[in-house]
């Protein structure tokens, strides 16, 4: 069973994949779900359901390429809380966004606190990380960080122009 956190989360990524859907119709973007690296270890049952486990660190959760030729990986975090917990950013993840970002590409975490969406560099990150900060809410992001909502769409590359 699915927790209300994974719910939350499930129900963010499945918006932001309708918005990576929607920059591709338009020829914006190219940016797909990252699949997660999982292994089947039993027998699939009547239902459909098998035992399965992770055959590595997970990865950011969405990676592509954008107008200007750039590439682009993010992770997408939720929560209705008025703060969220870094400690939900893996290391593994932050790592990853950091090696990405060194390498001219556009990393961060797009972060849904209480509806409202923010974008977090991978740069940010670390540096919040390496000052011992626990978590984030909306006094942390300034305007230039805030990801607004076009026609009920989490309008993300805008923020990145």
């Amino acid at each position: 069973m699915k927790t209300k956190s994974q719910i939350i989360g499930g129900n963010f990524e499945g918006e932001i994949t309708l918005v990576c859907n929607h920059y591709k119709q338009l020829g914006f973007a190219s940016i797909d779900k990252t699949p997660e690296p999982v292994k089947q270890i039993g027998k699939m049952d009547e239902r459909g359901r098998f035992t399965a486990c992770y055959t590595k660190k997970a990865q950011p959760d969405f990676k592509g390429v954008i107008w200007n030729g750039r590439a682009i990986c993010f992770e997408a975090k939720a929560t209705e809380d008025k703060s969220f917990s870094l400690k939900n950013i893996s290391t593994e993840q932050s790592m990853y966004l950091e090696r990405f970002a060194r390498c001219g590409g556009i990393a961060f975490v797009l972060i849904s606190i209480s509806g409202n969406v923010y974008i977090l560099t991978a740069k940010r990150l670390v540096d919040m990380l390496n000052d011992c900060k626990r978590s984030v809410s909306k006094k942390d992001f300034s305007e230039n960080e805030t990801v607004l909502r076009k026609g009920g769409f989490i309008d993300f590359l805008n923020v990145l122009k």
